[in-house]
């Protein structure tokens, strides 16, 4: 399960933005934009022992936001590898789909209601 710790009305214009709900600090931020990037590039699979390559300030730093990223649901580790988790894929699914709902919606004119 997700979680986020966000204000009544969260924005999300960036990954900087949506990874602020989790982190702490700005160098937190910045290391987690990191560790998201390389599973990114590596197709979403990322093998752990390649740590080495990925861009960090400090193997502490490295280590605490690889934790914040797994104690919150946003990736996870599996044979050896890290991937983005299946819920946080579920869930941009899920969103993009009842964003185009309610796009749709507004343009056709129709009225919306959130029941």
């Amino acid at each position: 399960m997700i979680k986020i710790r966000a204000s009544k009305r969260p924005e999300f214009p960036t990954w900087l933005h949506f990874l602020r709900c989790f982190c702490r600090t700005e160098a937190q931020v910045s290391q987690c934009l990191d560790i998201l990037q390389s599973i990114i590039d590596s197709d979403n699979y990322f093998p752990s022992d390649e740590w080495k390559s990925v861009p960090k300030s400090s193997v502490g730093m490295y280590t605490k936001c690889l934790g914040i990223l797994r104690e919150n649901g946003l990736i996870e580790k599996k044979d050896g590898h890290y991937a983005l988790s299946r819920d946080l894929m579920i869930s941009l699914e899920k969103i993009i789909d009842r964003w185009r709902e309610l796009v749709n919606a507004v343009e056709r004119g129709e009225k919306i209601s959130v029941k």
